[in-house]
């Protein structure tokens, strides 16, 4: 980590110039993280790349965006594309649940003829909430793959690369800005009977092995990113304390990075731990009236709260 740090932290004049400057567009800013993390050498994981990222970000929002984006490279492994940006799609009109998601991989055309056209699939639905908008390359599309009995569904996860993709039958609608993170675009998608062909659905089932554990990856990488971004900003204001909680915080997620992907979606596990730290960095923030950052952390804050819950129970302690 030591190594890490004196090869990509910002001096600080560089960090004057980060925080009083005009911000590069988010776009532009991700694809400065990458270069500055290929002129560092050396193999990095995932949750250090996330680190590295913060250290850089003029705002939280862009920390945010970046552990983000680190976190669906460490979900897809080998089927990531290093040069792309992401938007895990699963958020519609209903919500993000199982039960409710509605988008349909349905059966082509050709489907029951022989060769290309019978491995077309077509896409049909609309996700409301795609994070990046219209800055991302690739979608990873949540679709109902199979209607089960007693009212299940087999769920497929279709990786869409928009320079390919027919924009006649795909619409995309701007949302207004987010006033936690505006730095961050994002859009509604809706898709009409859009062809896929079957080797742009990624393998297994989609929501147990994708969205369920894209849930504990997104908690710890991006905790990881804001804590670099934590530690920019102590240094920027030359405090002790916060540089060595930003230190502290990212030693204890980065203890998480051997953990086997298997074991993520365990409650006791490491993202587990990542809700725990979470739910204490808020309070912490809130306790010091920093509302802007309180804001990108509550973020999905319903749903990591219950995860926290659980996770003080699994570990049999109640509040005092």
């Amino acid at each position: 980590m030591d190594q890490l740090l004196e090869k990509i932290q910002p001096e600080h004049l560089e960090l004057q110039q980060l925080f009083c400057a005009q911000p590069p567009p988010l776009q532009r800013w991700v694809a400065m993280q990458r270069e500055h993390l290929e002129l560092a050498g050396g193999e990095t994981s995932s949750l250090q790349q996330s680190f590295a990222a913060g250290l850089r970000a003029p705002a939280m929002g862009y920390a945010f965006f970046a552990g983000y984006q680190s976190a669906i490279s460490r979900l897809l492994g080998v089927h990531y594309c290093a040069d792309a940006l992401y938007a895990l799609c699963v958020t519609e009109s209903s919500g993000n649940s199982p039960a409710v998601i509605e988008t349909q991989l349905l059966p082509g055309a050709g489907a029951a003829g022989v060769g290309e056209d019978a491995q077309r699939r077509l896409l049909h639905g609309t996700k409301t909430f795609v994070t990046g908008g219209e800055l991302v390359d690739r979608l990873l599309v949540l679709a109902v793959d199979e209607y089960l009995p007693e009212g299940r569904k087999a769920f497929s996860l279709v990786d869409l690369p928009l320079a390919t993709v027919s924009r006649e039958k795909m619409k995309i609608s701007t949302l207004p800005a987010l006033p936690v993170v505006p730095e961050i675009p994002h859009c509604a998608i809706r898709f009409d009977h859009l062809p896929v062909h079957s080797g742009q659905v990624l393998p297994g089932e989609g929501y147990d092995k994708y969205v369920r554990r894209f849930r504990w990856l997104e908690d710890t990488h991006v905790l990881a990113a804001l804590s670099g971004f934590l530690h920019s900003v102590g240094r920027y204001w030359q405090s002790r304390d916060l540089v060595a909680l930003s230190l502290g915080l990212f030693n204890g997620i980065s203890s998480l990075g051997g953990v086997p992907d298997s074991s993520l979606g365990e409650v006791s596990g490491a993202g587990g731990s990542a809700v725990v730290v979470y739910g204490w960095l808020t309070r912490q923030l809130q306790a010091q009236r920093i509302t802007r950052d309180i804001a990108v952390l509550k973020v999905a804050r319903s749903a990591r709260e219950r995860r926290e819950e659980k996770v003080w129970s699994a570990w049999q302690i109640t509040p005092t």
